[in-house]
């Protein structure tokens, strides 16, 4: 859980960085997708409290910069941050523990599965 969290992390950044977002993690879940040329991996990540979620969300923020990627808000609460490899991850502003984002491969995937989990 939380060391595959931080290992993940650990990707795009430094060690410590990756340490202080997974810390706090109470567990996880996700789920795959995949309709003709498209799939989404739906991550729903949460975390014990103490401001530990806000400080995943900031790290997730920087991991993805360090991607040379591009962002963007969308909807006010979907942050769209495409990546070189033509992968897209929208990050669902949300409250409390959770933590929620989608990797689709596109745009378009990416954002449907967001919305749908919005329940927009």
């Amino acid at each position: 859980g939380e060391f595959g969290l931080r290992n993940y992390l650990q990707l795009r950044l430094p060690g410590l960085d990756a340490a202080r977002a997974a810390a706090g993690w109470a567990g996880d879940h996700y789920d795959v997708y995949v309709q003709g040329g498209e799939s989404v991996a739906i991550f729903r990540v949460r975390f014990g409290g103490g401001g530990d979620s806000t400080e995943f969300q900031a790290q997730l923020a920087k991991f993805l910069s360090a991607q040379e990627a591009s962002g963007r808000t969308v909807d006010v609460a979907l942050e769209v941050t495409n990546t070189k490899d033509g992968n897209t991850t929208v990050r669902i502003d949300g409250t409390g523990d959770d933590v929620m984002y989608v990797i689709g491969s596109n745009e378009a995937a990416a954002l449907r599965a967001a919305r749908a989990l919005r329940g927009s």
